[in-house]
């Protein structure tokens, strides 16, 4: 955690306190902390639409999809657009505050400073408790619990007289049920605590340290070995990289579904027959979808791993030639029902 000029644009892994005495305060609820980051979280109480459908296949062809719509009051910390219910009655207010993250100007590592892009980067939050003699701003009614605080929408619409509400003395009142529009704040902040940082040092502090067109500017949480953070790194690439994989083959079994549906549907005149036949369009179009997207591994991976890509293509190639035999046996099947008939 020393500056050393001669690491001056190297490499480097440095673990130390990231520490701060900056004291950061909520200005619409006066709430501070001595932290890292002090972030307000605002949920509001609001309409929430939920669907269910019912599909029939009806005689001759076709099918038949009956939608019920139901509303329930939930909290979210996200606007839930009523605009586009399909039952008036239920309409969501605006947010009158959103939430917020307020960062320390000032964090030290050891004898470095960091940047305001690390400081972002820096984790490990905790919930405030609301104290037990927080008192409500001027100006803003409702109460306050050991986990919340409760904002009757009603403060934003008149000019109500300054609240002394406390655990305490809440006024139910104020709040004798949820409504519609009522919001909860609850805080959280990220203390001093020690972290990791593998980057590039620039003067007393660190940027990323370019690697042919990629960088690499790694944080931890905690205290790592600069082998530990490079590993977690490559697992979290990794698992990216097979989830985008996995969505890749969900596309295409998805598009093919697509191409072939239309023979289900001819055969829904025959409600069982209909079933069969979209049985077997979902299992032909995985069958095809899932050897395409082997190969398509395989390729990227052939000059980088090539015993790992080779397998691959090993792999597809059997699915495909399994396809082949079951349509060359199937062929053959019809025709001898011909012959004999």
């Amino acid at each position: 955690d020393k500056v050393d000029p001669a690491n001056e644009g190297k490499l480097v892994h440095v673990t130390a306190k990231a520490d701060t005495k900056d004291v950061l305060t909520d200005p619409l609820f006066n709430v501070s902390s001595t932290a890292i980051r002090l972030e307000r979280r605002v949920e509001m109480y609001q309409w929430k639409q939920k669907e269910s459908s019912k599909t029939e296949k009806q005689l001759g062809g076709g099918t038949k999809k009956t939608t019920v719509y139901t509303y329930e009051k939930v909290w979210s910390g996200k606007l839930i657009n009523s605009a586009d219910f399909k039952e008036p009655g239920h309409e969501n207010p605006a947010f009158p505050m959103e939430s917020e993250k307020l960062y320390a100007r000032h964090v030290s590592l050891g004898d470095f400073f960091l940047n305001d892009a690390l400081i972002e980067r820096i984790g490990a939050s905790r919930r405030l408790p609301v104290a037990a003699d927080y008192k409500l701003p001027a100006k803003l009614s409702g109460k306050t619990d050991a986990s919340y605080v409760y904002v009757s929408r009603k403060s934003f619409r008149t000019s109500l007289p300054s609240s002394e509400l406390t655990v305490d003395n809440a006024i139910d009142a104020v709040l004798p049920e949820l409504q519609v529009g009522d919001l909860r704040v609850c805080w959280y902040a990220v203390a001093p605590h020690d972290i990791s940082i593998v980057a590039r040092q620039t003067g007393k502090t660190f940027s990323a340290y370019p690697v042919g067109k990629e960088s690499i500017l790694l944080l931890s949480d905690s205290v790592e070995s600069a082998e530990a953070m490079f590993q977690s790194a490559q697992s979290a690439n990794s698992m990216m990289t097979w989830v985008l994989r996995a969505v890749g083959l969900l596309m295409m079994y998805l598009g093919l579904s697509c191409v072939f549906r239309p023979l289900s549907v001819l055969m829904d005149v025959i409600p069982f027959l209909g079933d069969l036949i979209g049985a077997g369009v979902s299992l032909v179009s995985f069958l095809i979808a899932l050897p395409c997207t082997l190969v398509t591994i395989a390729v990227a991976w052939i000059y980088y791993r090539p015993l790992l890509g080779i397998g691959l293509l090993v792999v597809a190639a059997a699915l495909i030639v399994f396809l082949f035999k079951k349509k060359a046996e199937s062929h053959k099947r019809r025709t001898a029902a011909s012959a004999a008939a």
